[in-house]
């Protein structure tokens, strides 16, 4: 704040980050008002702007529930509230109107743009929907996958819009209610999807160490002295998500391995953290004691974290199973299918293609069929799970 002759200059920034569920080509809004305003009218202002965080919170708690990833739009009633706080004040109406000048970038967040309807225009590529599931977190998620979602979009014709669930098991829901073409799926939502709605693998990546599979671990702190099932009686297992192979899968099976007959009684608190990386540094910083992950997070996270490998022990692995792959909707247009196929395979070919796959951690594409997800069918038989029947809920 500089003190200026009457008048007080104020700087007033704030940020909305836009929809991550719309369009791949929305990015986050940094929005920037300055003004000459008396200390009254920069109070005005600060109201004006809790009004809207207010509403942000209500509407982000209101997806978030619902599964989604929430897009805000500006309450169609907040004119009218504006009004019935300030009344009949000509120069605070002024103040407000100066700073709803900025506030239509805001709400762009899921309005359709109107494009102007002339003789030589294109007909809009057709929508196609890409599911993620919460591997990582959601900014991971979005710098990851947008420019892979841009070379389909170029390469194939059509306009690919991400859509990044909250929980694993949500992209089943999403394909039974024909709201997604494809996804990317973990190996145990991918096996799900197979065996309940008939989903077609595409190809899945090859990583830049060569491998195209990974591996659940079990593990604890070194200084837990925990090292077998039975040191893990009345303890804390910090679990992923119950559509998960490395987070859920693997320890059923090793607590059927173990004689566990129900791990709800044999530990003291069981829980989901939602996230791998979650579930690694929740046994890290003491909040669980026993935790189940991915071998590719845990690996990611110790490559800049040196306390994972100094202070955490490996007490089991899982059979390896196929990296998150692409699936389609079984009823996908074939020629669609192949033109996807062939895009991801070919994408080490090609200058641009290359770039892209270095961003998202990957040498290139292979081709993957559904008999790359027998080891789960495999892993979920030994332990008595029919993944047709399977109803995913996170207790």
């Amino acid at each position: 704040m500089v003190l200026l002759p009457r008048k007080k200059i104020t700087f007033f920034p704030f940020f909305i980050y836009n929809q991550i569920n719309t369009n791949i080509f929305d990015h986050s809004i940094l929005v920037y008002a300055g003004a000459w305003l008396s200390g009254r009218e920069c109070i005005i202002i600060v109201k004006v702007l809790y009004i809207l965080y207010l509403d942000l919170l209500l509407y982000s708690a209101r997806q978030i529930k619902d599964t989604d990833i929430f897009c805000y739009k500006i309450p169609d009633n907040f004119l009218q509230r504006i009004n019935i706080m300030f009344r009949k004040s000509f120069i605070h109406v002024s103040v407000i109107m100066a700073l709803l000048f900025f506030l239509p970038l805001v709400n762009s967040c899921s309005e359709e743009q109107e494009v102007p309807t002339t003789e030589t225009a294109v007909p809009a590529p057709e929508k196609f929907i890409l599911g993620l599931i919460p591997e990582h977190d959601l900014f991971s998620q979005k710098e990851r996958y947008i420019p892979l979602a841009r070379y389909i979009s170029e390469k194939a014709g059509v306009d690919v819009e991400i859509k990044i669930l909250s929980r694993y098991g949500n992209i089943i829901e999403n394909f039974h209610s024909g709201q997604m073409d494809a996804a990317f799926f973990g190996s145990f939502t991918g096996a799900l999807a197979i065996k309940k709605l008939g989903v077609e693998p595409v190809a899945r990546p090859l990583w830049l160490d060569g491998t195209s599979t990974y591996y659940g671990l079990i593990f604890v702190r070194k200084d837990s002295n925990i090292q077998n099932a039975a040191d893990m009686k009345g303890k804390r297992f910090a679990f992923v998500d119950m559509a998960t192979t490395a987070g859920w899968l693997l320890p059923l099976h090793y607590f059927h391995e173990a004689g566990i007959e129900d791990y709800r009684t044999w530990f003291a608190e069981t829980y989901f953290t939602g996230t791998h990386e979650d579930a690694i540094y929740d046994v890290l910083d003491g909040k669980a004691d026993i935790g189940a992950a991915k071998n590719t997070v845990f690996d990611r996270l110790a490559a800049k974290d040196r306390r994972l490998l100094d202070e955490l022990q490996v007490l089991a692995k899982s059979p390896e199973v196929p990296a998150n792959g692409l699936a389609v909707r079984k009823d996908l247009d074939d020629s669609l299918k192949i033109k996807l196929r062939s895009i991801l395979l070919q994408m080490d070919h090609d200058e641009q293609g290359r770039k892209i796959l270095e961003q998202f951690g990957a040498k290139a594409f292979i081709e993957t069929s559904q008999r790359d997800y027998e080891p789960v069918f495999v892993y979920a038989n030994s332990i008595s799970l029919d993944l047709r029947k399977y109803e995913y809920r996170n207790r």
